[in-house]
Parts: C-alpha cells; sequence; structure tokens
C-alpha cells in the first residue's frame, strides 16, 4: 500500500507518492493540478504493469477517462480519483498548507 499525499501551498499543487514499490518518494510540484494527478497516476500503473483497459476495468471507469486522466486533460472528481487510486494500491490524502502570508491575515 502507498500513500498518495496531496498538498496545496502557494499556489502550487504538490503531488507525494510514498510506496515500498518504489523504495523512496516521488516528488513533483506543478501549477496545474490535473497534469500532477495524471503523471502520478500513469507512473503507478506502469510501475505495476497494468494497462489502461486494466486500470479501467478495476476503477470501474470507461477507458477513455482514464487515457484523459493520465493525459491530464478533463477534470476528474474526487471519486473518479479515488477509484483510480485503489486498484493501484494508494490511499489518497489532501493537505492545505496556509502560506506564512496568508496567516499574518
Amino acid at each position: 500500500m502507498g500513500i498518495l499525499k496531496f498538498i496545496i501551498m502557494n499556489n502550487y499543487y504538490i503531488f507525494i507518492l510514498e510506496s515500498s514499490l518504489e523504495l523512496s518518494k516521488f516528488i513533483l510540484m506543478n501549477k496545474s493540478l490535473n497534469v500532477g494527478f495524471g503523471v502520478i497516476i500513469r507512473r503507478r500503473r506502469k510501475l505495476l504493469k497494468i494497462t489502461q483497459n486494466e486500470l479501467a476495468a478495476f476503477s470501474g471507469l470507461d477507458r477513455h477517462t482514464v487515457v484523459n486522466i493520465e493525459k491530464g486533460m478533463g477534470n476528474p472528481s474526487i471519486d473518479s480519483l479515488i477509484a483510480l487510486c485503489k486498484p493501484l494500491g494508494l490511499a489518497l490524502r489532501l493537505e492545505v498548507v496556509q502560506s506564512q502570508s496568508e496567516s499574518s491575515l
């Protein structure tokens, strides 16, 4: 089981993938939410040697939806992201970090 932490901080989306399969942390910082999730989902799927068709079947989503999410296209719902994370052995966690400039207001 791995953990995909999704952090929002200072207009950036930070994705941290912690997994025993990868033996380390994979960190991606991106201004695009969709592109960041797509990179993580594709990377994990390929690591597990699962095809897009298999991931679609395991997650209950349409293959076209999986393809679009991996390409960073569309606007996936939280339900879709959770559905994708389960067969990939990931738990999705969201953390919102307040910037120092906001905390002084």
